[in-house]
């Protein structure tokens, strides 16, 4: 059990890696992050072994997955996978199929517009908020991910693959710091029920460095705008990347049909 003195959550700033996996809180007073591993179910498990291998481009919309088939190769009865199913269903990822099973959603330029769309309403005003509540704890934290994002990018040694995963986990670790730092739940909320399918997209957006490079330039001025407290140019600024992520989203879904 954590006591308050372990972890004061009114005085920190608590989010998710992207695998909802840990849960990690960054303790102002302590000036450390700490992170606590959650326990994860069978169901919990494939529905990240799932995501991955979408995210990384190994499910398409073109492959029919059924129950038993999954329970099969990943050595699990089909409770826990149907339960998978469902919770990529009810988060925008699945479509039913007419004859059973399920399949990944196609991504399509209409797709593409309308979250990117949403974002565009949201993002620019959680910024706004950001920008009247965010602390100087939280900008220094900001400050902490765009450092190890860059350390990522600038990697010999490290995979595409691997680069694209821990940039992916970086980029949601610093929006979600913005989105906390907002301190309006109601908001939070509304993102969160979105945070599957934008973690798709964003995956779709990444697969090639020049987007590293932007986004993280991009995130840097963000980092000056915040601490300014200069709540138009942050507003204008998050529109803009919203845009480019959308652009770079348009461009992979294109190339992905070409290829095909």
């Amino acid at each position: 059990m954590l006591d308050k003195e372990s972890i004061n959550i009114k005085y920190s700033i608590v989010y998710w890696y992207t695998d909802r996996s840990c849960l990690s809180v960054y303790c102002p007073y302590r000036g450390a992050t700490l992170d606590f591993k959650i326990p994860e179910s069978i169901s919990d498990q494939i529905f990240k072994h799932l995501f991955e291998k979408i995210q990384k481009g190994e499910i398409s919309s073109d492959d029919r997955l059924v129950e038993w088939r999954v329970a099969k190769d990943l050595n699990a009865s089909r409770t826990p996978v149907r339960e998978a199913f469902l919770r990529l269903e009810h988060e925008g990822l699945f479509e039913r199929l007419p004859k059973g099973g399920m399949r990944l959603k196609p991504v399509t330029n209409k797709a593409v517009n309308q979250i990117f769309g949403i974002r565009g309403l949201l993002e620019p005003y959680a910024v706004r908020l950001a920008c009247e509540n965010i602390s100087p704890d939280e900008i220094l934290k900001l400050k902490q991910i765009k450092a190890a994002a860059l350390e990522v990018i600038g990697s010999e040694s490290l995979e595409k693959e691997s680069k694209i995963s821990q940039l992916l986990r970086l980029n949601t670790e610093f929006h979600d710091i913005i989105y906390f730092s907002t301190d309006n739940p109601f908001l939070i909320q509304i993102i969160n029920k979105l945070k599957s399918i934008v973690l798709l997209m964003r995956s779709l957006g990444v697969r090639k460095y020049s987007a590293w490079q932007k986004a993280w330039e991009e995130h840097d001025m963000l980092i000056s705008y915040l601490e300014a407290r200069s709540t138009d140019k942050a507003a204008d600024l998050m529109r803009k990347h919203v845009d480019n992520a959308k652009s770079d989203v348009i461009a992979h879904a294109e190339k992905l049909f070409e290829d095909n």
